[in-house]
């Protein structure tokens, strides 16, 4: 199963992947915090930078996919208004997260951050590695 990793103190993270969850029609994502173990172990066994973990972090058969490279391989799997994201493959790579890293930036100043990583509700919960 797909992976997502996500800053779980960041408000637009924690909505994005609720937002996930609901057009995820075949359940196929699993969600981790970035401050979880779970999330540690993957990103010391796929070597990944600092740089990264301020991103979208898709871990998929093995592969890591960050920024927009993320949100399109998601965005492919979703239903409805979400699958939008995956037409950011027309833009080129440098451009598109180049824009991703503004937000990402910004992310706290826009959005706000939680003191404590999101609890995911009895329905879902089973989706997310601890």
């Amino acid at each position: 199963m797909p992976i997502i990793l996500f800053d779980g103190v960041c408000n637009f993270c924690n909505r994005t992947v609720n937002t996930i969850i609901v057009h995820d029609k075949l359940a196929m994502f699993q969600f981790a915090p970035i401050q979880s173990k779970i999330a540690n172990e993957m990103v010391a066994q796929y070597g990944l930078n600092q740089k990264a973990l301020s991103s979208v972090i898709l871990v998929e058969e093995h592969q890591v996919f960050i920024k927009t490279d993320a949100i399109i391989r998601i965005a492919v799997n979703l239903s409805g208004w979400p699958r939008v994201f995956s037409l950011l493959k027309y833009i080129p790579k440098g451009i598109r997260d180049a824009m991703y890293d503004l937000v990402a930036k910004y992310r706290y100043v826009i959005f706000g951050k939680r003191s404590v990583c999101m609890v995911p509700d009895e329905t879902v919960s089973r989706r997310f590695l601890k």
